[in-house]
């Protein structure tokens, strides 16, 4: 928290002691606690690379045709791309991906525009290539057959950076992006799309006229909502879900006069009725933000937010839509990347200005690593990963085309948390410089050091309490291109500060069972198994081996000078030991190293003299 911060908020709690309200003096500090920077534990987070490569631009590797992989076959991997369209099952346990720019199957092409689909599951960690036998080859056009009808042909052109949502039955729903279209060249779409689970076909949604069909088609914003009303073509809008509305917002593309540039108009579509609607924000091109008080709520006809593209979203617990930056219009009319962050109010149609600056290519504030603050705030930013925690209020942001902590631009691989309840941002992991490479260590297993390279346009998805990352355009250990990488971020606990995969935790003495705790083999202990036993008695106790050695293992002592037998109980007297019938030259008993007490008619230090008559 930030220090400014801190003193208002005491103060705020000793004007309740001074009114003699112990309840809201209690209430009080409990809120402030809560508030207080949070710092790291000992069970952490760690990123592991758990499938496909670790070199960028690899081409596809898969059969011919689709759905022939089994579950076991690691072998099917899907080519390196980016800003491809993503969705996470209902159950959190698949994780679908449609299409991107990037490479197809290896000898069918070069890199283009995708429309291959493929499901993930964490698991196993093995690829299901689901879709069209026919899409394994890039820039490749869509087959649209007849509206509202499923059929085995029916597939959507290559894209990339389109608008994607799932239905409540895992319906896989895809609108707009930058590709291929029925005929012709690349261009902007407004084409929608339905991948129904039950059937595993593609269903094209009703199209008034064929215009749908075809790319760079302007928006139609009548209302009330007809068969013609739709947005613009468009790429890079961001999405949501809630109950049965899919929402959309911005993007780069057509307005309602034709016009190409950035959007602001905000759109949901009815999956009941099959209708999109207009419901706020401007039908024309390159609108600038209005930026009201900070924190309070305004009419989406006063204050909103900018025309913009390739920004970040996230839903929260009460249904209020966030959106974080992307490249477009702040306050003024100046282009730039952008790190505001804003919410809308689905009930109420109002915009709030939650954080950020008003203005373009603002710098980020980092503050120390793991430790929120009000300070702190991502650098502008476009083309990151974004993704949440089922039912959780905290939104997740990953690299990206970002500006660095001294104003340099370039693609990132650090990671950030916000914290709705608490309005603060935590950079949680990466590095605060644009030029980090990836360190994979090796496959499946996580370490201290391993991150992924910085990169624009990964996907990231939340399933069963797991960060997964893919992909994107940027590093892999040592150069750029597209990238197929899967890695996860995940609670990876250590021991003493080594990872409990590592063959070193536990002093080699033991597992690392949770964090800082180890379960020590048998006959070591100490909280690090970095002890031996020697017959009951620990290495680090001055009575270990009768104080008279070292437990170098378990029952294995190691005797100082003077000293023998397995507990060092043993003296030893001119190279006999003491339990030896010869020791003292058989004529004494041997009771300190080379000390002899010798028997009445005996003397000598070894006892070796006899007594003849006192001499």
């Amino acid at each position: 928290m930030h220090r400014n911060h801190v003193k208002k908020s005491f103060r705020l709690c000793y004007s309740f002691s001074r009114g003699g309200s112990q309840a809201l003096l209690l209430l009080c500090l409990t809120w402030l606690l809560h508030l207080l920077p949070h710092h790291p534990t000992s069970a952490t987070l760690y990123w592991t690379w758990i499938a496909a490569s670790s070199s960028a631009n690899q081409y596809g590797q898969f059969n011919l045709p689709a759905f022939t992989t089994t579950s076991d076959d690691a072998n099917y991997i899907l080519g390196g791309r980016e800003s491809a369209q993503t969705w996470t099952s209902t159950n959190g346990e698949s994780l679908y991906i449609f299409g991107g720019s990037g490479f197809p199957r290896s000898g069918t092409g070069s890199r283009g525009y995708l429309q291959d689909l493929w499901r993930f599951d964490v698991e196993t960690r093995f690829w299901t290539w689901m879709s069209h036998s026919n899409s394994y080859k890039s820039n490749q056009l869509g087959n649209y057959g007849v509206g509202n009808t499923a059929h085995p042909d029916n597939i959507p052109g290559g894209r990339w950076k389109a608008a994607t949502w799932i239905d409540d039955d895992d319906g896989l729903w895809v609108f707009g992006g930058q590709g291929m279209a029925i005929t012709g060249s690349p261009g902007y779409l407004r084409d929608m799309w339905w991948f129904r689970q039950s059937d595993q076909n593609w269903i094209p949604q009703n199209f008034a006229s064929t215009s749908s069909l075809i790319t760079n088609q302007p928006g139609d914003y009548t209302m009330p909502a007809t068969t013609d009303t739709v947005p613009g073509a468009r790429y890079g809008p961001v999405t949501w879900k809630v109950g049965h509305r899919f929402y959309l917002f911005a993007g780069y593309g057509y307005d309602d006069s034709g016009d190409v540039g950035y959007l602001n108009d905000l759109w949901y579509y009815d999956v009941d009725a099959r209708l999109w609607n207009f419901i706020a924000g401007g039908t024309d091109i390159n609108a600038q933000g209005v930026y009201s008080i900070q924190g309070t709520a305004y009419p989406s006809t006063i204050s909103y937010p900018g025309g913009r593209i390739q920004s970040s979203s996230w839903i929260s617990s009460a249904q209020d839509l966030y959106v974080f930056g992307g490249i477009g219009r702040a306050s003024t009319g100046t282009e730039g990347r952008m790190n505001d962050l804003w919410k809308y109010n689905t009930g109420n149609d109002e915009w709030t200005w939650v954080s950020g600056p008003p203005t373009v290519n603002g710098q980020p504030t980092y503050g120390d690593k793991g430790v929120a603050d009000y300070a702190n705030v991502p650098g502008s930013r476009a083309e990151s990963a974004f993704t949440q925690k089922r039912g959780e209020d905290i939104f997740y942001l990953f690299g990206g085309h970002s500006t660095d902590y001294n104003g340099g631009n370039g693609f990132h691989n650090d990671l950030w948390e916000f914290n709705v309840a608490t309005g603060m941002w935590t950079w949680i992991s990466g590095s605060n410089y644009r030029t980090a490479n990836g360190d994979y260590n090796i496959l499946g297993s996580p370490s201290l050091t391993s991150a992924p390279g910085i990169r624009r346009g990964p996907n990231a998805w939340f399933t069963n309490g797991t960060l997964v990352l893919f992909g994107g355009f940027g590093r892999d250990s040592s150069t750029n291109g597209n990238l197929n990488d899967v890695w996860i971020y995940d609670e990876t606990y250590s021991c003493d500060q080594i990872l409990y995969t590592d063959a070193a935790v536990c002093s080699t003495h033991g597992s690392c069972d949770s964090p800082e705790v180890c379960s020590c083999e048998g006959g070591y202990d100490g909280n690090i198994c970095q002890h031996s036993i020697c017959f009951g008695t620990l290495s680090n106790s001055p009575s270990v081996c009768n104080s008279r050695g070292s437990c170098e293992s378990p029952d294995t002592c190691s005797c100082d000078t003077g000293y023998a037998g397995d507990e060092c109980e043993l003296y030893i007297c001119y190279s006999v030991l003491s339990n030896e019938t010869d020791v003292c030259s058989s004529h004494g008993s041997c009771g300190a190293p080379d000390t002899c007490s010798c028997s009445a008619g005996y003397t000598g230090d070894n006892c070796e003299f006899s007594i003849c008559f006192g001499v």
